[in-house]
């Protein structure tokens, strides 16, 4: 009688193993892959239907966490390269800017130049000799 206890406890637990355990320990590693970022192996529902009904759940879970992240890199893609050509377009427009600033400075410098040396009339000391070349600032 003890020696079929035993064997009906080991079958038991055998049963217990094959239903519970294995497909827990299953879905335990598949979750732990998950979590550390493979979300391209899909998990392989196995055990009784409580298990098999998580094992789906959670592989909804992955392939929904997937699409979330193929959209958002495709997004961060995409913002890059929206950063990258406003920063293109902001040198370009540095640029400019400090070529018109170096333009003002010099038609500044010209007018006051000019404007010296209309004053001081002609032959005044350090007038240059002309040779009939003019020198004109438009505006």
């Amino acid at each position: 009688m003890r020696t079929a206890s035993l064997i009906f406890l080991f079958i038991g637990l055998w049963f217990i193993q094959q239903i519970i355990v294995t497909p827990l320990e299953s879905l335990h590693q598949a979750v732990q892959r998950i979590a550390a970022g493979d979300l391209d192996t899909p998990l392989a529902p196995a055990g009784a239907s409580e298990f098999q009904e998580l094992a789906h759940s959670f592989e909804d879970m992955r392939l929904e966490l997937r699409e979330s992240r193929g959209r958002l890199e495709r997004w961060a893609g995409d913002l890059e390269a929206a950063v990258a050509l406003r920063t293109e377009q902001l040198a370009a427009l540095s640029q400019v800017t400090a070529t018109a600033s170096r333009s003002l400075e010099m038609e500044t410098l010209l007018r006051t130049a000019l404007a010296g040396r209309a004053a001081a009339g002609p032959g005044a000391p350090g007038d240059a000799p002309r040779h009939g070349w003019h020198l004109a600032v438009d505006r």
